[in-house]
């Protein structure tokens, strides 16, 4: 079961991409690992997602959305095996910002049957500018991130 919503929007600027998977981790890495802070010890596996979707939320915001939508998948699955009511909070906290999200995207969530196009889209589309850097020799540890 997937919580994951469906949409048919997909990128089409290839320096979008780059400005999203390459620069802002180099400008935000600081403040996006304090943003993480409260992540309870039992959910740290979530952290990586919630700090691609906290990179992603300006340039593509559906996207955020998406990885979002799969840290709170997992964090209910890991919270069933340690149910606590710090973990239940965080996910409601969680929740509550999906929600906002969803209302604020409105249309864009609602195609149906287009999720799972969308987001395999926007892996190979990150996949191939990743792929470009390092064919023109410039890849760095960030690229492989």
């Amino acid at each position: 079961m997937s919580f994951l919503p469906q949409t048919n929007v997909f990128f089409s600027s290839r320096e979008v991409f780059f400005e999203v998977f390459f620069e802002e981790k180099r400008k935000s890495g600081r403040k996006l690992d304090r943003t993480m802070s409260n992540v309870p010890a039992s959910l740290k596996g979530l952290v990586p997602y919630l700090k691609h979707a906290a990179q992603l939320k300006r340039h593509d915001p559906i996207m955020s959305y998406y990885c979002n939508c799969y840290a709170v998948q997992k964090g209910i699955e890991l919270r069933s095996a340690k149910p606590d009511e710090e973990n239940k909070r965080f996910l409601f906290g969680l929740m509550d910002e999906l929600e906002r999200d969803k209302a604020s995207l409105g249309e864009k969530l609602k195609e149906p049957g287009m999720q799972a196009e969308y987001v395999q889209r926007f892996g190979f589309k990150v996949f191939l500018l990743a792929d470009d850097e390092d064919r023109a020799g410039n890849a760095t540890k960030t690229t492989a991130r």
